[in-house]
């Protein structure tokens, strides 16, 4: 498998999911933080169980910055986005939401390329 450039692609790497979770408002849907464990793109899938503004919590060399998803616009309940994010290795992740909801489903995969 490969991809439009030419490099190998691997199979995306689970890196953490979550189902039917009630979280609390601006709070880490994931106990622990996400580790990296290279350099790629992490692929999040969502659904909400209520309209709500997704925000993925990166942190780099000591540094956590909130970065909204969908233009910072609410996510519609019941449906299902996905969303990429370059990533490094190292990089801690996890992901908030703006209010108290139920987590329909998430999950962050790790896809990666082996090189030209």
């Amino acid at each position: 498998m490969s991809d439009v450039h030419g490099a190998a692609a691997s199979a995306p790497i689970g890196m953490g999911a979550v189902f039917s979770k009630a979280v609390v408002a601006a709070t880490n849907i994931f106990a622990t933080d996400l580790t990296v464990p290279k350099d790629g793109i992490v692929r999040t899938t969502v659904s909400l169980s209520v309209d709500g503004t997704l925000k993925a919590k990166v942190s780099r060399g000591g540094t956590a910055v909130l970065l909204s998803y969908n233009g910072g616009a609410d996510l519609t309940a019941n449906s299902v986005y996905i969303f990429d994010l370059m990533v490094r290795k190292g990089d801690r992740l996890n992901f908030q939401i703006s209010v108290a909801a139920t987590v329909n489903l998430m999950s962050a995969e790790l896809i990666t390329s082996t090189g030209p």
